[in-house]
């Protein structure tokens, strides 16, 4: 009798280093893991900071060679003129659906030829209203 308590005491001695080696092991996976996803959930959050920036730096589109400094952007589904080469911005207050109503079926890139003017001092224009 002796013997199968000792025998039994020293199977589950042996059980419990292994199950404790075993949840060690398991923790340090998990560990590994939690510190993957966070990398990951970093590498996304500054991925997204790096595509806002680019969208925050406009491109300016100069109608008149002569005159770089004056220009205007159609990034962000927004019209924006700049008179500084593209320093300082100012959205107008037109929408861009506006600017490209009508039968117009050609590239919505860039505005329509004559359809605006921009100088230092005035900023117009022509826009289809329905």
């Amino acid at each position: 009798m002796k013997n199968i308590i000792i025998t039994t005491a020293a199977a589950m001695l042996v059980t419990l280093v292994i199950a404790t080696v075993c949840y060690e092991n398991a923790n340090d996976g998990i560990e590994a893991l939690n510190q993957k996803e966070t990398a990951q959930k970093q590498a996304l959050k500054e991925s997204e900071q790096r595509m806002k920036e680019q969208e925050k730096r406009l491109q300016p589109i100069h109608p008149n060679e002569n005159n770089k400094k004056i220009g205007y952007s159609l990034q962000n589904d927004k019209l924006q003129i700049t008179f500084d080469k593209g320093k300082k911005w100012g959205a107008a207050p037109i929408e861009r659906e506006d600017l490209f109503a009508g039968e117009y079926n050609g590239d919505k890139q860039e505005l329509i030829p004559q359809s605006f003017v921009l100088t230092e001092k005035l900023a117009a224009f022509f826009i289809w209203y329905r």
